[in-house]
């Protein structure tokens, strides 16, 4: 059994850390009196509520006060974009003779598998690993004059490539980005590619086949998905890589 790096934290106590915390005191506040003058509007208390009965006839009275202000009055726009969800893709994990060939990797090049996204796994650390997938587009798309390849997130870092035509890069996890790649479209079959890569975090952390600890220059705080392993993914720490 792993030790519980949460565990240790709780068990190891806050020890020295609470030098040169000072805590405050509430500042001592001018007593003040409000007089009621002469011929000033004065209102009436309402009655004090002591059933739900009485509280939820309020609160349908205050829904019917306040419904004609939340009415929503702005005109409604028509969807301008056409959506292609592209879900299953090949994968594999990169390796140091990929580095030099990223060509053939992009055509297909070593030993892929199937998988659907959202996919998100080891390799942690320093590594790399390739997306593939073909999509169709119609001489209509081609004329609205722009279209985007839109991710909702990938861990860590993306490098994204149409038609081997390479249309931007994204640093960071669980933030939404998206690249126009018109330039590089063509009517008929298309192929999307995505080269992402993982890096140790600032705290260090060991892979997958431990070893050494070692630091990076990943942002990360116990924030990953999780991924189908018994030891070691089925939590939120771990950090793995995927779209």
């Amino acid at each position: 059994m792993k030790n519980d790096f949460f565990a240790n934290i709780a068990a190891s106590g806050i020890q020295n850390k609470k030098e040169g915390l000072v805590e405050p005191t509430p500042p001592i506040l001018e007593e003040k009196t409000l007089d009621f003058q002469e011929g000033a509007q004065s209102f009436q208390l309402l009655k004090k509520m002591s059933t739900s009965k009485e509280l939820y006839e309020e609160v349908e009275k205050q829904k019917e006060y306040y419904r004609p202000f939340l009415q929503d009055l702005a005109p409604k726009f028509g969807a301008n974009r056409n959506k292609y969800v592209l879900k299953e893709f090949s994968w594999r994990i990169g390796t140091s003779e990929d580095a030099a060939n990223l060509l053939g990797v992009m055509q297909g090049k070593g030993q892929w598998e199937k998988v659907v996204l959202p996919h998100y796994g080891e390799p942690r650390g320093k590594a790399v690993t390739y997306y593939r997938t073909k999509f169709e587009l119609q001489k209509e798309d081609l004329e609205k004059g722009s279209l985007w390849a839109s991710f909702k997130a990938v861990d860590y870092k993306a490098h994204v490539f149409v038609n081997q035509c390479y249309i931007g890069s994204h640093e960071g996890f669980f933030a939404p980005f998206e690249f126009d790649f018109i330039h590089c479209a063509k009517e008929g079959t298309n192929e999307l590619f995505v080269m992402v890569e993982n890096d140790y975090i600032h705290m260090g952390n060991i892979s997958e086949h431990g070893g050494a600890m070692h630091t990076g220059d990943k942002f990360y705080a116990a924030t990953g998905l999780g991924y189908d392993d018994p030891l070691d993914g089925w939590h939120h720490c771990p950090p793995g890589m995927g779209i």
